[in-house]
Order: C-alpha cells, then sequence, then structure tokens
C-alpha cells in the first residue's frame, strides 16, 4: 500500500473510531472554548473534495498555508492530504519579500490564510490565486476578486508528498523541503512509542504547524487518537495558565521555558524556606537517585507532585525538549517531575525523530537516547578525530524525498544514502548520541529553527547599503541556541556614524525581521573572506573572542562585563533619558526621572524599548519600582529580582465592556457638546470603511477624545471596540471611572510606566478593536503641538494598522489645560466653534516609527490652526 492510501485509511479508521471524541480543545482569549472532534475533521475532510472542484484543484497541486498558531491549520492540512494535495506552510513572521518568494517559488494553485494576513499579500497574488478564508471551513474566497487568473496545470504534480516545510537545513539558504506520506506515518508510529502516547492522552501543542515540531506533535497526538490542547494565542506569558487549565499528560517545549519555569521554582522555594527547602532537596536528590541508578522514573514522580502540580497539572507524564538540550541544573530540576523525559533531536530534512531520549533511559539528561536504539535508522559518525567526534549521518525512509525543485541542493546534502546533517557529535562508551556542535554554517534560533546566515545577509543589504557584512552565529553555551551577531566592514565611520548605522540596522531588524533577534553589532576595518567571495565567519567569532573587534552596540544579556563596558552602557542610557527629555541642564544618573524630567507616558515606553535595544533587558514592566536612573543602570548591569507592587487593577480587564449608562454618558455629554459649541467636521470620507485603525489627534483639551468619537458620525466603531489611555488616577474617581469605561479607558500606571498599557493596546488592535492615542502624550499648555512621540507609530507598525491623522482646532480656547471647566456657552453670545478634520490614513508599510511619526507630525500640521 503506498503512503497516500495508508494515511487516507489511518484518517478515515480514526474519525470513524472516535467520532464524538474531542480532537482539538482551544482555549479562546476570552476564556471560553472551542472544540473540533473528529468526526468534525472527518466531515471537513469528505467536503474538501468540493473547495476544490470550486477553485479548479485537483490531486498533485500545491496549496500554501500563510497563518498563524492555530486549529485551523492542522484542520485544512489534513482535509488537503485527504484529497492527495501537496500542503506548502509558510511562518507568516518571515519578512514579507521571503514570503513573497516562496509563494512565486512554490508554484501553488490556491492560498489558505486569514482575515488579517490577507492585507500583506501582494494585489498581483490576490488576483491570480484563490485566497481562502482559512479560519472557516466553508474556506470563502477573501481576495477581494470574483474572478482569478486561468492558471495552467500544475508542471510537476508530486502525489506522493504530504507536505513542504521551509527548513535553513545543511546549506546557505533556506530551501523546500518536500515530505512524503510514507514518510510522514513512519514518523508517527515511532513518535507515538518514543512519548508513551496513548488514545486518553492530552498534548498542549505550542509549536506552529510550519515547524517540524509542530506539524510532528499535533499529528502524533491525532494518530494515537488522543486530544490536542492549544491556545488561541499562544504567548509566553499564558503559559502557565494553559498547562494549569488543561492539565496535560504530554508537553514539549524549547529549552528556554523550561530554563524559566526552573528558575522560578527555585525562587518560590527559597522564598518559602523552612520545611518546604528541606522536602524539596530530599524529594529531588531522592528522584535523581533511583532514575540513575535503578532506572525508576515513578518514586521521583510522586515525590516531586507537589512542585510539579502547580506547574504542569496534576497529569503530567511526558515532558518533551526540542530544538537543543537544557542546561544540566535545570533538567535536574525539571525531568524528574514527568516519567518520561525527551530531548528529541530532529531535523526538517530527517523528520522527528532521529534519536531521542525515552522513559527506558538512565539519567536522561546530557545525552539523546541510544545511537541504535531504532533499527529503522542509521546513525554514524562520519570522519570522526581523536575524540571520536565527526559529522553525523542519518539513513532512514523517514529522510525527506529532496529539495524543492532543486537537485544539485538535494544530492549535495546527501553522502550516497545517508543524510549529512550538519551537526557534530559523538556516539559514548554506552552507545548514547552525544551533540557538540555544528559543522555547518546554520544558524539554531531561540525558538529550535534554523536560518542560514546568508539569508539573513540578504534581508539586512537594504539597511546597510554599501558597506560589507557577514552574519553569523555564536553559540549561546547557557542557553544552548546562537546569538546572531552582525559584522560591519566599514573602516571610514566615525563612532557617532556607527552609532546611528547600529541604530538603523535595529530598527530595521525589529519590524522587518522580528524573528531574527540582533544580539550584537560590531565594526570591522576588514571581513576576512575566501578567493570566491565567502566570509570566513570562523575568523569573526574567533577574533570577537579575542576581543579584536570594536563592538559599538550589545544587546548580549551576559553579567560579566568589563568597566568601559559598564561605563559605555550608563553613557548609553544617559543618552537615552537626554533624548526623550524636555530639559536642557545635563543629565545625570542622580535625576530622578519621573519627577525631574518632564516625561510622558509614551516617553517612558519609549525609553523602556531603547533601554531594551542596548541592553537586551526589558524593564518596562517593573518601572515603577525605580526611583533614578542610577537605580536603572544598576540594574541593567546585574540584573536581579525586583518585588513589585501588587497592582491596583488587571491591566487585561480594561477597556470595560460598556453599559447602558455609559451609552446613555455619552448621549447626555453629546448633547451638552452640541448646545454649547459649533462642530465644523471635515473629512469623513477618509475615515477607512473596512478594517481597524487608530485615531490620532493633537490634544488641545480634556474632551478631545469623545469630541472625536461624537464627531465621526455613522463612521463611528462600534462602541465596545472602541479604547484610548487614561491616566491610572481616572480610576480613583467615580465619575471620571464612568467617562474612562465610556470611552474605552486603559489606565497608564501612575509611575509613567505605560508598557503594561501599550502591550494591552497592542492586544486590542490585534483583536480588531480601534484605538485613540495623542502622539502628543500630554494636553498642550500653550496652544501649540507638543512634541509628538512614537507609541502610536510603533502600535501601529507591530499591528499592521493604519493611522488616521485628526486635526482638532479651537478646543484650546473652549477648555484650556488650566481651567477646571470648559467655557459654556453664554446668553446672546456666539457659541465658540471647534474644527475637527479626519485626515487621510496612513499606513504602515516601508516605514520606521521614527518616520511615521514624523508623517503624523507633518500631516496635522498642514491644516492646524492658531488663530
Amino acid at each position: 500500500m503506498d503512503g497516500y492510501q495508508l494515511f487516507k485509511e489511518k484518517v478515515t479508521q480514526l474519525c470513524e473510531k472516535h467520532t464524538s471524541k474531542d480532537l482539538i480543545i482551544t482555549l479562546n482569549n476570552d476564556d471560553t472554548e472551542s472544540k473540533i472532534t473528529y468526526g468534525d475533521l472527518y466531515e471537513t475532510a469528505k467536503n474538501f473534495k468540493e473547495i476544490m472542484e470550486r477553485n479548479n484543484l485537483v490531486a498533485g497541486d500545491r496549496i500554501i498555508i500563510i497563518d498563524n498558531h492555530s486549529p485551523s491549520n492542522f484542520v485544512t492540512f489534513i482535509s488537503a492530504a485527504f484529497h492527495n494535495l501537496t500542503v506548502a506552510f509558510i511562518d507568516p513572521g518571515l519578512p514579507i519579500d521571503e514570503q513573497n518568494y516562496f509563494i512565486d517559488f512554490l508554484d501553488p494553485r490556491a492560498i489558505f490564510t486569514n482575515k488579517k494576513i490577507v492585507n500583506n499579500i501582494n494585489e498581483e497574488y490576490k488576483c491570480k490565486y484563490p485566497i481562502l478564508n482559512n479560519r472557516n471551513t466553508s474556506y470563502k474566497d477573501i481576495s477581494g476578486y470574483d474572478k482569478h487568473e486561468k492558471l495552467p496545470a500544475t508542471l510537476d504534480p508530486d502525489n506522493d508528498c504530504i507536505a513542504i516545510l521551509l527548513s535553513s537545513g545543511t546549506t546557505s539558504r533556506m530551501k523546500a523541503v518536500l515530505i512524503r506520506y510514507s514518510s510522514y506515518m513512519k514518523a508517527l508510529r515511532i513518535c507515538e512509542t518514543t512519548v508513551d502516547m496513548k488514545e486518553n492522552s492530552k498534548q498542549l501543542i505550542t509549536f506552529p504547524l510550519y515547524h517540524v515540531s509542530g506539524l510532528l506533535t499535533s499529528s502524533t497526538s491525532f494518530y494515537s487518537g488522543a486530544t490536542i490542547n492549544m491556545l488561541e494565542e499562544f504567548t509566553p506569558s499564558i503559559l502557565s495558565k494553559a498547562l494549569q487549565y488543561f492539565e496535560p499528560t504530554h508537553f514539549c517545549m524549547i529549552p528556554k521555558v523550561y530554563d524559566v519555569i526552573g528558575q522560578k521554582l527555585l525562587q518560590t522555594i527559597e522564598e518559602k524556606g523552612g520545611l518546604i527547602k528541606k522536602y524539596y532537596k530530599f524529594a529531588n536528590k531522592t528522584a535523581l537517585f533511583f532514575r540513575e541508578y535503578f532506572n525508576n522514573p515513578y518514586v521521583g514522580h510522586t515525590l516531586m507532585a507537589p512542585f510539579s502540580k502547580p506547574i504542569f497539572g496534576k497529569n503530567i507524564t511526558a515532558l518533551g525538549v526540542s530544538g537543543a538540550l537544557c542546561v544540566e541544573s535545570v533538567a535536574e530540576i525539571i525531568y524528574p517531575m514527568a516519567t518520561t523525559w525527551c530531548y528529541i533531536y530532529a531535523s526538517t530534512e530527517a523528520l522527528v525523530p532521529i534519536s531521542s531520549s525515552v522513559r527506558q533511559d538512565k539519567y536522561p539528561i546530557c545525552h539523546i537516547g541510544l545511537a541504535d536504539r531504532n533499527p529503522e535508522i542509521d546513525i554514524k559518525i562520519n570522519n570522526p578525530n581523536e575524540e571520536g567526534i565527526g559529522e553525523i549521518y542519518v539513513k532512514s525512509e523517514l529522510i525527506m524525498k529532496g529539495y524543492f525543485r532543486e537537485p544539485e541542493l538535494t544530492a549535495a546534502a546527501f553522502d550516497g544514502e545517508y543524510f549529512k546533517t550538519g551537526d557534530l557529535g559523538y556516539i559514548g562508551d554506552h552507545g548514547h548520541l552525544h551533540i557538540t556542535g555544528r559543522a555547518k554554517e546554520s544558524i539554531l534560533l531561540h525558538t529550535g529553527k534554523k536560518v542560514s546566515p546568508n539569508d539573513l545577509e540578504d534581508l539586512l543589504s537594504p539597511v546597510v547599503g554599501n558597506y560589507g557584512i557577514a552574519v553569523c552565529g555564536i553559540l549561546d553555551k547557557e542557553y544552548g541556541f546562537d546569538r546572531i551577531h552582525v559584522f560591519i566592514e566599514a573602516p571610514d565611520l566615525n563612532d557617532q556614524k556607527r552609532f546611528r548605522l547600529t541604530d538603523d540596522i535595529l530598527d530595521y531588524a525589529q519590524k522587518n525581521m522580528p524573528m531574527y533577534p540582533i544580539a550584537s553589532v560590531h565594526y570591522v576595518d576588514t571581513i576576512p573572506r575566501t578567493s570566491i567571495g565567502k566570509p570566513k565567519r570562523f575568523l569573526l567569532i574567533k577574533n570577537l573572542e579575542n576581543n579584536k573587534t570594536l563592538n559599538t552596540t550589545s544587546l548580549s544579556t551576559d553579567k560579566e562585563t568589563t568597566n568601559n563596558e559598564t561605563q559605555d552602557l550608563e553613557t548609553r542610557i544617559l543618552n537615552i533619558f537626554k533624548k526623550f527629555s524636555n530639559i536642557q541642564e545635563e543629565i545625570t544618573p542622580k535625576h530622578r526621572f519621573r519627577e525631574e524630567l518632564n516625561l510622558d507616558s509614551l516617553s517612558m515606553y519609549e525609553i523602556s524599548i531603547e533601554i531594551e535595544r542596548v541592553s537586551g533587558i526589558f524593564i518596562g514592566e517593573i518601572l515603577n519600582t525605580f526611583s533614578t536612573i542610577r537605580d536603572i543602570i544598576d540594574y541593567v548591569n546585574d540584573p536581579s529580582d525586583i518585588t513589585q507592587p501588587e497592582p491596583a487593577y488587571n491591566i487585561q480587564d480594561f477597556p470595560k465592556k460598556k453599559k447602558l449608562r455609559d451609552k446613555m454618558l455619552l448621549s447626555i455629554v453629546k448633547g451638552i457638546s452640541k448646545f454649547n459649541w459649533i462642530f465644523k467636521v471635515k473629512g469623513l470620507e477618509n475615515i477607512p470603511n473596512k478594517g481597524n485603525y487608530i485615531l490620532c489627534p493633537n490634544h488641545q483639551s480634556h474632551l478631545d477624545g469623545l469630541w472625536t468619537f461624537m464627531c465621526m458620525g455613522n463612521k463611528r466603531p462600534p462602541i465596545n471596540k472602541i479604547a484610548c489611555m487614561a491616566k491610572q488616577e481616572h480610576l480613583e474617581s467615580k465619575f471620571m471611572t464612568s467617562f474612562l469605561r465610556a470611552l474605552g479607558g486603559i489606565p497608564v500606571d501612575r509611575s509613567g510606566n505605560s508598557a503594561p498599557a501599550m502591550q494591552r493596546s497592542e492586544e486590542w488592535l490585534s483583536e480588531g478593536g480601534y484605538m485613540l492615542i495623542h502622539p502628543e502624550g500630554t494636553r498642550t499648555k500653550d496652544g501649540y503641538l507638543g512634541t509628538f512621540k512614537s507609541g502610536a507609530a510603533k502600535l501601529a507598525i507591530n499591528t499592521n494598522t493604519p493611522i488616521v491623522p485628526v486635526v482638532i482646532n479651537g478646543a484650546y480656547h473652549v477648555y484650556p489645560a488650566n481651567k477646571k471647566l470648559p467655557r459654556f456657552r453664554k446668553p446672546f453670545l456666539k457659541r465658540l466653534a471647534i474644527e475637527i478634520i479626519f485626515q487621510k490614513p496612513i499606513y504602515p508599510t516601508d516605514t520606521t516609527a521614527f518616520s511615521l511619526t514624523n508623517k503624523i507630525e507633518e500631516s496635522i500640521k498642514k491644516e492646524i490652526d492658531y488663530s
């Protein structure tokens, strides 16, 4: 039986056997549940034939899924593969240029995405291909076009391949990996045995399907008749909540997450002390002893239950690690909490797993299982040195069919029947496989994915210009993944110009390639190259380790720094405060930044972002614990735990849902306003009819936001979709609290720390809400425009939301900042006029926050009236 028929029969068998059983349970952002049963999946899969006929798809065609982590991806994948379509996955976080390249290269016949991402897709593709709504099983076309180009039959249909995943693999750039049905099915069978997956298992899935770990972990749960647990939107901050909510039996994650979990557990135990601390030491040591000497995981699992239950829930039995090994000290904390601890060694080309530790392994901390455990997978060390270390070669039927349309690269990836992984390792005395490094240049990210340095150099070329560039991955030995270092060949640039170029590089990278965080930018006189012009990356890394390069900007989080580096970091932080403050005197570490520097909340948010750029440490969430700039500098130089005061409110509770009395309040204020003042409204036609947006008015009075919404007429968004930011102090007044709720207020901490409010605003926009933000951050004191901050622009860029600049004229005369009440209408006198002008939207495409903020300011200045 061929692979496709085996897959189709297995899907049918599973869905008919478990028709009413939950396949996927999703915890939504509003704390409700969404469920998909095996029967639901089967109906969608059978009905998918109609979707194919409607969109002229036939077996062997390729389709592309570009969507965020969602249960819809799995449903579409299984349904399409059920009818012998090859499903290619593209990470929506990739830079748009890379996405466009692969859309062209993969030559699909349809694209499946969601209503937000479709806005990023080129009009050329919308016209050419059916763009189908991946979030609804009716799969309606959301391209905006009634008809599409008539496409020719697929030139190279491949009925043998179920999926295409993108990978940097072992060569110099990202490629499309062809995965056979037969390889996929065998991998699932091996995974099921490796992780002890059963029909009654529940696995919390956090890896997306466009990652090989996500594809195989989700599929293994399905293959076993188990249940998949998912989050509508995964963020690290709600992982703990999800583990407690679902109480899964299986969970797999990258090492960094386990590092955080382990550190928090030890911190909690240290704080509680006493008997709890003594019991933990006893339980942990006993668990390790029984595991190492008796190969018994159950004693430790029982003893460690009081500590594992608050973290993973009461049902956890299997914990997996993908991408790299945990730090040994962290692994010793975490792995006794489960009966099965799996270090999973895999690659997109070789599928999951090449090798893995399993429940039967003694002390599985420093290795990734027996090299010869699975007779279907042949692992050997090629050309080992005197220490036994060489490149790991793999031969199995799980190996990819090849790289899509790249036969030469496919041939180069093999040595006979063996696939060259590009990883270095050795097989120890007891037959265990150990990974020591990489033979190839691919950079291993903190997410477990790999990226080619050549690809990163291409992505950065627009901002680097004519200067030479080389990108290197340098292993972070503490965390087991690579940090991205950028080397610039610019001998003619002075320090000031280098600092500016570094700023441009980091700004550009944050906007265009956020999934590839840059650790440091270095400047060298010459980049060493081979005779054919390729950078000698190993020499750059060696010189860096020997301090032979000029490091002008570093985002390293290493605690050990030289005095010069510490002094340099202090100077940078002082320069950041100088950039955003409104005072002329010299700024020193002794300054109390809230009281003495005239900084508003948007400025404090931007300062937090800037400090993270130069230090790698985000202080936004703990900003209210610092008094002086010196406090911040000391913390950044030596990060330590800070006890934060208990917040007076939960930022996630805002904006509050509007009540009837809130709507009545707005109606009353609207009536009072129209009675007392004349409103002249222009530009309503400029307000977008579709999609959300950010309104950015200049700030002349307390009532600017209310008047702006009031004057939108029929263009005003639904009242429960409106939000703005407001001072926390408004929560302390019943009257102002009513206005806060009515206008969808998101409170800004009294300390001026707007980071939580900005993060909540970003979530709100991503959920389809509308925002009103004053770019000046505070009301004008003299009637003239203040300094525009880039907070609104950053929100727009981060959420791909257009900005509608709004000009307000006359409000300062009605309600200036120094008046407790506005100037109401007086008998027999002419009413004062307020003019509100809605300008054409500005879209945050191909721009920086600095540039976008300038555009907003220039747009408002054109029509501001100071008379």
